[in-house]
């Protein structure tokens, strides 16, 4: 399989693989969005925005996930919860060069 070169190929091989991680519902459900310029091709890493919680007024966090590129249907979180995107995206940059 040739590894996705942007998120949206990304995200086509996840579903095709039977995932729902970017189905439209868990996106909602979590109050989710795909930072797609995050995205590193050669790691499988990307940056979401959530916001935790039942109420609409906390604040947002953000996650670094990983696309398994052998098997794209899995999606993992890398380490915790960043309070900036800035934050994220250093995290993902350690994690893409180690």
């Amino acid at each position: 399989m040739n590894k996705p070169k942007n998120m949206q190929q990304a995200i086509k091989a996840h579903e095709a693989a039977g995932g729902y991680f970017f189905s439209q519902g868990a996106l909602d459900f979590f109050t989710s969005r795909i930072l797609h310029n995050t995205y590193d091709p050669e790691t499988g890493l990307f940056v979401t925005s959530e916001i935790m919680g039942l109420e609409r007024d906390e604040p947002m966090t953000f996650a670094v996930r990983q696309i398994d590129l052998e098997r794209p249907n899995l999606v993992t979180t890398i380490g915790g919860r960043h309070e900036t995107l800035e934050g994220a995206v250093a995290a993902l940059r350690e994690a893409a060069a180690g």
